[in-house]
């Protein structure tokens, strides 16, 4: 039917293509006179036609003017409507005696001219000073209308008032509204300084240009030199700092080396008398430790809370800008697992003297840009004042890679002073020490890559385990679902399914880039692709059960879904508007179901997870009784199933000739016709069928799987699939085996809600009664967001809290790693803000 629909409709193309080439015939002779001879151009009509098309033509033009002719009406309809409320404001057409183009003012004391200069508006603003506006009134904040031009950068609206005689202010315009707002504010300070914080806030000194030297020169800038009392007090860090210093046993003595010291450190052009100073010096901040360190340079940095810098020479003797000096930091991390932390320094750069101001504004600078995100179940050990706390997911800033454009996350490896880490360093040439991991990556290895520190796999009682992995947009879902399927041994089959084409290539060519081109036994499907193989496979033991499922019969809620397909039909055009009734659509407005929630509501009766267990879509009795996150009330849900009923005649063809058909009815088919595995009411695994039980055509001779069934299964991009869905996908592996990468706030397909506890009722409804769910699958959450900066992820949060308020529209708690272009944006709560001080110390620090 569709193709004689198509033929139909090509043969009415050409047909008024055909009519449309006869009409564009001239329809009126030209005549032409040359040399005093006149020729004619032959056209192929008759006089009669030419007269008729003529007259048409005439017609047509006189149609035109009529429009024409509404359309000058409607516009002095307008104006006079204008005019009338512009009486009724002025007051019967009276001038005001009391306005003036000057001296009339909003509630700022902005004049007409200046809220014109505000909004660029040439035209209002010329006119203004026509009308004799002085250019030179200003407002409450002392602002005439050239500062706000200037300040904008108007070129076009500073030359007019220029012409008008109008002066540019002596007090820049930051400055004056630097003032009010003081006014204002009961904390202002000083502007002055307060401007030259927000500068060093928003511009890296590598973009300054100017050079080390000056730096060092300015004393703004400089990092300080100690005079020879302070140099010579003790500078021991580790638990120096701490306030209690009893509890030995609760940490452990680490140094932090960044990456650039560590590779200076292992540098083999580097003298073996250099390393030792740099070793010497290290061993000399342990406490009750005989060599003394001197520090010679020591800057207080940071934000909330603030920590030292200090800087010391490896050779102490040397005097020179040249000799090469240490910049370093006490640190203390919070409280991990099994209640340890780590105390010690964390060595940033090694440097000659002359770049050490430099170095010292790079750390400053970076701790503007890095996110020092709260976690409320961080906790420290008692410590003194100036030691920089490290959280378990804080990182830290490169700074060689830091600029006003771009950043990066710091490289730093651990050094145990404890376990000898330094002795290794000093004399064994293959050690290599560990690098510094956040916690979260911690875990994350552990549960999702099964491997510890040494990147040993983990043999344990939970070994194999069914990963359920949330994150935001940007989170690395993809990534390390790409990472998992090519850390996997070769002799397993696995399946990659997801719904875009594009992701699916996107993950193939991750996963072969990550093997280095290695094989990998793994399948990759989309979604539409792995139905229609399961369906084709299935063999229904009475042939009216046979189905096929024909792209042109399939129903979507849309002409376009959100995989991009066109093919099908429309549940809003077809259905809502061509199939229900007039009454039936007024009774949908009267219930409050939109088209969109009537499809939710219907994917929720086909594909629930009791569908797989019972091998039927719900009956009006089961979706009633549902919870009531699945939406609607009781009436409206009464409606959306006579609705539902109507829409099942549709698509079996009772009220029309052709058979339709949804997702769901082919997921159904693949459990009723797919095998034992699929239509037995209780689930057990195509392992142990084959394996236990010895039930054949599941394994071959090497105990591979067979047909659909696989070791592992990924499913990227898992919000888009229903509980139905993941039910068939457990049947297809075990539940053990399925791995789901997922953000309920990126879903593509209209009319699947993602809850929080689905995939968890489709797992316990396939496990045995004395297995919980915890132990076949584990909840991982990704809460570092690796696109952005934390000042976008704010705002989109800020606007989502929003949408999440009024739609119910899932929200998400990450947090962003500082990586790739910083944003250039300070966000304040109000305009009182602006005079404090700390606004420009961080987004932390002010509580914007």
């Amino acid at each position: 039917d569709r193709v004689v629909d198509y033929q139909e409709n090509v043969k009415k193309i050409y047909s008024r293509k055909e009519d449309t080439l006869k009409d564009t015939y001239f329809l009126d002779r030209q005549s032409v006179r040359a040399e005093g001879k006149e020729t004619f151009r032959r056209i192929e009509m008759s006089d009669v036609d030419r007269e008729q098309a003529r007259g048409e033509a005439v017609k047509a033009e006189n149609a035109q003017i009529s429009r024409l002719d509404y359309r000058i009406f409607d516009t002095e309809e307008e104006i006079e409507e204008a005019r009338s409320s512009l009486t009724t404001v002025k007051g019967n057409g009276k001038e005001d005696p009391s306005f003036n183009i000057s001296t009339s003012r909003d509630d700022f004391g902005n004049t007409f001219l200046i809220t014109a200069v505000q909004r660029n508006d040439i035209a209002t603003a010329s006119l203004c000073l026509e009308l004799g506006a002085n250019p030179e009134e200003t407002n409450v904040d002392s602002l005439t209308s050239m500062a706000f031009a200037v300040y904008f950068k108007d070129g076009e609206m500073i030359d007019l008032l220029t012409r008008y005689k109008a002066s540019v202010q002596k007090q820049p315009f930051d400055y004056l509204l630097a003032r009010h707002i003081q006014g204002l504010d009961p904390h202002a300070v000083d502007w002055e300084s307060q401007l030259r914080i927000s500068e060093q806030a928003a511009i890296p000194p590598d973009t300054f240009l100017v050079s080390a030297e000056d730096l060092d020169k300015d004393e703004d800038s400089k990092m300080p030199i100690l005079d020879s009392d302070d140099q010579k007090k003790d500078f021991a860090c580790f638990e120096n700092r701490l306030a209690d210093q009893e509890s030995t046993t609760n940490f452990k003595r680490v140094i932090l080396v960044e990456k650039n010291v560590y590779t200076w450190l292992i540098d083999s052009d580097r003298s073996s008398t250099e390393k030792s100073q740099l070793l010497t010096l290290l061993e000399g901040l342990v406490p009750h430790n005989n060599k003394h360190v001197i520090c010679h340079r020591r800057a207080v940095v940071g934000v909330r809370p603030q920590f030292e810098v200090l800087c010391a020479a490896l050779d102490p003797n040397q005097t020179s800008a040249s000799r090469v000096v240490v910049h370093f930091s006490p640190y203390v991390s919070s409280i991990v697992r099994g209640g340890m932390a780590d105390i010690g320094v964390l060595v940033w750069a090694i440097s000659s003297e002359s770049k050490a101001s430099y170095l010292k504004a790079l750390i400053e600078q970076s701790e503007f840009k890095r996110n020092k995100f709260d976690n409320a179940s961080e906790q420290f050990l008692p410590y003194k004042g100036n030691v920089l706390p490290l959280g378990k997911d804080m990182h830290l800033i490169d700074l060689l890679k830091s600029t006003s454009s771009t950043c990066g996350p710091m490289t730093i490896f651990t050094v145990n002073v404890d376990s000898g880490d330094l002795e290794s360093l000093a004399n064994d040439v293959n050690f290599k020490p560990k690098a510094r991991e956040l916690e979260s990556e911690k875990i994350l290895r552990e549960q999702l890559f099964r491997s510890n520190a040494n990147n040993q796999t983990l043999h344990d009682s939970n070994s194999d385990l069914s990963i359920k992995l949330f994150g935001g947009a940007g989170s690395g879902k993809t990534l390390l679902l790409m990472q998992k399927v090519a850390s996997e041994s070769p002799h397993k089959k696995m399946l990659v399914v997801a719904r875009l084409p594009r992701l699916i290539g996107l993950i193939k060519s991750g996963v072969k880039a990550q093997k280095g081109g290695g094989g990998v036994n793994c399948e990759y499907f989309t979604y539409d692709e792995l139905l229609t193989f399961l369906a084709r496979r299935c063999s229904p033991e009475n042939d009216e059960d046979k189905r096929t499922f024909s792209v042109f019969n399939q129903i979507h809620f849309s002409e376009t879904t959100g995989t991009g397909a066109v093919a099908g039909l429309s549940f809003q055009q077809e259905f809502v508007e061509g199939y229900l009734t007039t009454k039936e659509n007024s009774l949908m407005k009267k219930g409050g179901l939109e088209p969109l929630t009537l499809w939710t509501a219907i994917r929720v009766i086909r594909s629930h997870n009791n569908v797989s267990i019972n091998k039927r879509f719900l009956n009006r009795k089961e979706y009633l009784q549902l919870p009531k996150i699945f939406g609607l009330d009781p009436s409206q849900r009464n409606l959306a199933y006579d609705l539902y009923e109507k829409y099942n005649n549709w698509t079996c063809g009772t009220d029309t000739d052709r058979v339709l058909w949804d997702e769901s009815d082919r997921v159904l088919y693949c459990f009723k016709h797919g095998g034992r595995v699929f239509s037995d009411p209780e689930f057990v695994s195509w392992q142990e069928r084959a394996l236990k039980w010895g039930e054949e055509g599941l394994i071959d001779d090497e105990a591979m799987p067979l047909g659909p069934y696989y070791h592992n299964i990924f499913c990227d991009e898992s919000q888009d699939y229903t509980d139905l869905d993941i039910a068939l996908f457990i049947r297809m592996s075990s539940c053990r085996s399925l791995f789901m990468g997922a953000d309920p706030a990126q879903s593509v397909e209209s009319g699947i809600r993602s809850r929080e506890g689905g995939v968890n009722t489709v797992f316990h409804s396939c496990l045995p009664p004395s297995v919980q769910v915890k132990s076949v699958l584990a909840d991982i959450s990704l809460i570092t967001n690796h696109r952005t900066h934390q000042q976008n992820l704010d705002l989109g949060k800020a606007i989502r809290r929003v949408l999440s308020r009024s739609f119910s529209v899932p929200n998400t708690g990450e947090n962003a790693i500082s990586k790739g272009p910083i944003p250039e944006a300070l966000l304040v709560k109000n305009l009182h803000q602006m005079g404090n001080l700390d606004v420009f110390k961080g987004v932390r620090a002010s509580g914007c």
